[in-house]
């Protein structure tokens, strides 16, 4: 579980993100000829009259407005895709706490710009989907939700392409996933709605064997012993392990999605405010 200290160390970092740089500022769509329309809403009793489009209105039966580049809301979805080794853990670090993190990033993040977040999970008889909404209430629930989920061994998530199933409008899509063997068919079809970037989440022991003598890994049930001295065995797995990650984060990108790496080393705010301000 991250700390209340790093959860405040984050917002006070992520506010001077949306502040300086706006997250989502790729999705906007202003040109130097004025500001565009971009689409249409369902106008609510708050909005501004000036904006509603009469003729759209007369054909749905209710009143629509138009929506400009400026001011067009990004529906944002994030997709936990667990595996069983969701809570390995080594060097004191479990990995759920690196899920936990940007799972916190990306949610405050959109709340902060104004956006609708949607967040699904599942563990085992145990859905979690949490529909578009943008209130600071719904960020509470999901993250103390996801904070207190112990997941179980008996189910490993919910597929990308029940995820495909379900009806979702137009928006950018986390994949927080620490799986080398994701279905990359329902990836790009996820892609044919979705802006997608995939975030790919490891322990770094889990890629690079860094430790020395006999380490025991598992639980009470199945454990696992690995002679990290044994110099040549260890080489191959890291040789195989760094071309499979090579060749996975290939056909990623290849897909016209984004990828982005990280472990218990990485700086979260750091990785997401390189990508952010690169797009």
């Amino acid at each position: 579980m991250i700390s209340k200290k790093q959860k405040k160390l984050l917002e006070l970092k992520t506010n001077n993100l949306v502040e300086s740089l706006f997250v989502w500022n790729y999705a906007t769509n202003k040109k130097s000829t004025g500001i565009q329309f971009a689409d249409y809403q369902e106008y609510e009793y708050w909005d501004d009259s000036k904006n509603i489009d009469w003729i759209a209105s007369e054909k749905e039966w209710k009143l629509i407005k138009r929506l400009y580049s400026e001011e067009r809301e990004l529906d944002v979805y994030i997709w936990v895709l667990w595996e069983k080794n969701i809570h390995f853990s080594i060097y004191w670090t479990d990995k759920k706490d690196i899920f936990e993190e940007i799972l916190y990033f990306l949610s405050f993040s959109t709340i902060s710009s104004q956006n609708k977040l949607s967040v699904f999970w599942n563990n085992w008889n145990n859905k979690n989907i949490f529909p578009l909404k943008k209130s600071k209430e719904h960020f509470v629930t999901i993250n103390t939700n996801f904070s207190q989920e112990n997941f179980t061994d008996k189910y490993s998530g919910i597929s990308l392409e029940k995820f495909n199933w379900i009806p979702q409008s137009k928006g950018i899509l986390f994949i927080l996933s620490t799986s080398l063997d994701v279905d990359m068919k329902q990836l790009k079809i996820a892609k044919l709605k979705h802006d997608v970037i995939f975030c790919h989440i490891f322990h770094s022991f889990e890629n690079n064997l860094e430790w020395s003598g006999l380490v025991t890994l598992g639980n009470d049930k199945e454990k696992l012993h690995i002679d990290l001295d044994d110099e040549d065995k260890k080489n191959q797995y890291i040789s195989h392990r760094r071309k499979t990650l090579k060749n996975f984060r290939k056909s990623v990108i290849q897909s016209g999605i984004d990828y982005l790496y990280f472990d218990e080393k990485s700086d979260i705010f750091s990785e997401f405010y390189k990508f952010f301000k690169s797009r």
